[in-house]
């Protein structure tokens, strides 16, 4: 089969979205026009989900972390008709690469999936072709994540009692619950990827390395995670993992 260009490719998938109902001409002739920008990079995604389409939408409120890759904003919704009153989170990702542009792609595809008090929403994405950057939209969790709580308590001298550590524990188990009855491995819990609301809510966060499995997958082999919370068995250099027998 002959390989298409990027515009050509372009031209084949922006009529539909995700869903599979047919985009507005406007944003049709946007993907085709934008094919030189790197449209290739979308891999016949549409050119965004959910009702934002442009970082013009937002007003930038606060920045909460800037790399050399992107940089993440606290945001507010400029249309007054939004269905979104709240302030949002807006993770903004360069993506020179197409292998970069797949690892932003799959957090946007994990988490579509979720819907969980425990677990941080997603409201859609959108990509700005002149820039080459992806934008994704997310729920905010306005006390910060557990890391943070913890230095705080700590300076303060005001420890987490009993009570409140299994109400922590038994929330993120929830959550996890959730993920992994659809078949979802985080790969990356740790303090900074639990987040909290201003009602003690924690929500999980941070799907960028996660992974969907297949009906076929029966263990993983990658090594993913951040080293101080990584577990016994990948320190000791086991990289495969799967259910033991339980020996009935």
């Amino acid at each position: 089969m002959a390989r298409r260009s990027g515009a050509e490719a372009a031209e084949v998938h922006a009529p539909m979205d995700c869903r599979g109902r047919y985009l507005i001409p406007e944003t049709r002739e946007l993907l085709i026009q934008a094919a030189g920008y790197g449209a290739d990079k979308l891999q016949g995604r549409p050119p965004s989900v959910g009702e934002f389409s442009s970082p013009s939408q937002f007003q930038l409120l606060k920045e909460l972390h800037s790399s050399a890759t992107g940089s993440v904003h606290l945001a507010k919704i400029k249309d007054p008709q939004s269905r979104l009153k709240d302030v949002v989170v807006l993770k903004k990702r360069k993506v020179p690469e197409l292998g970069k542009a797949k690892d932003m792609f799959n957090e946007y595809e994990v988490m579509k999936r979720l819907s969980h008090p425990n677990i941080i929403r997603c409201y859609g994405y959108f990509w700005e072709f002149p820039s080459q950057c992806l934008y994704i939209v997310l729920e905010y969790a306005n006390r910060g994540d557990l890391h943070g709580e913890l230095q705080t308590r700590k300076r303060l001298g005001k420890h987490f009692s009993d009570n409140e550590v299994w109400d922590v524990l038994a929330q993120v188990l929830r959550g996890l619950r959730h993920i992994h009855a659809r078949g979802i491995v985080h790969r990356d819990i740790k303090t900074m990827n639990l987040l909290l609301n201003d009602e003690g809510v924690i929500k999980l966060g941070d799907f960028g390395v996660s992974r969907q499995m297949s009906e076929n997958t029966v263990c993983l082999h990658s090594f993913y995670g951040t080293p101080l919370y990584l577990s016994p068995e990948l320190i000791e250099g086991a990289l495969e993992f799967a259910p033991k027998p339980s020996g009935n």
